[in-house]
């Protein structure tokens, strides 16, 4: 029998304003199993991810994991592994803790599980900008992307995360390509509470890369100022689009009570 499991992790969801309780109810809306591997939360995440395991009876907390497992990006690909080594699944959905999959994605993750021709699969993310309401254009040139709208998550058990955990290593000959724009992912990580975008950036950039990296100057005069989080800075209004579905059940919610706190992309 082909069976889901889902995986993520998380470190600091309170402090940098995660969407992880909607991201959690969203893949235990799917899968048969979940993992969600804490790594040394300070801030009260604790507290959100047991009532998520309260809601979800698929869902399984697993706390200890060190945060300073590797240097620089690589602990992300290493903690993914870990998360879903709790997993005894045949397939396995990774997900970030700043993601919601869209439940119009459901019929065809269930779909691509029982295919026998394939052992992964391409899918969409949604990586919305400026407001809770617009996105990254997809047809922007990969330069103009912060990170891909286009990302492998859904495979076999036995495909590894990759790089900084943004996909999993995947075999070219026995990936699907057919439903990238029917398995849907919205990505917040760009439109947190504005303070918390601008913290997590600087806190993220401060060893993403390693000794001798700094921080995005643009984001640290944002914070000097004590402003919002100016994504006119960063992008400009042609890059963006109107959402293409309403927000995902999971996180309509928590989309409309930050929209209120946004200057509306006009």
């Amino acid at each position: 029998m082909r069976t889901l499991g889902g995986s993520m992790f998380i470190r600091n969801a309170v402090q940098f304003d995660y969407c992880v309780g909607e991201a959690l109810d969203s893949l235990c809306a799917i899968c048969d199993k979940a993992v969600i591997l804490d790594c040394g939360s300070t801030d009260g995440t604790l507290d959100l991810l047991v009532d998520a395991e309260k809601r979800n009876a698929n869902l399984r907390v697993v706390t200890g994991a060190d945060w300073e497992c590797q240097n620089n990006f690589d602990r992300l690909r290493v903690l993914a592994d870990a998360a879903k080594s709790y997993l005894d699944t045949s397939w396995h959905f990774m997900l970030q803790a700043d993601e919601v999959i869209h439940e119009s994605s459901f019929p065809f993750i269930r779909k691509a599980v029982m295919s026998p021709n394939y052992k992964s699969y391409a899918i969409r993310r949604c990586n919305l900008f400026g407001d809770l309401n617009h996105y990254l254009r997809y047809d922007l040139d990969q330069q103009h992307k912060p990170c891909s709208d286009i990302v492998f998550r859904l495979a076999t058990i036995e495909n590894p995360a990759y790089g900084d955990a943004e996909s999993l290593q995947v075999d070219p000959a026995f990936l699907c390509e057919d439903y990238i724009d029917k398995i849907t992912i919205y990505h917040y990580g760009f439109v947190r509470r504005d303070a918390n975008s601008i913290d997590k950036i600087l806190s993220m950039q401060s060893w993403f890369w390693g000794p001798g990296s700094n921080p995005d100057q643009r984001v640290v005069e944002m914070s000097k100022r004590g402003t919002r989080y100016e994504w006119e800075i960063m992008k400009t209004r042609e890059m963006l689009a109107h959402i293409p579905q309403p927000h995902p059940k999971f996180s309509a919610a928590w989309a409309e009570e930050r929209q209120r706190e946004k200057i509306p992309v006009q």
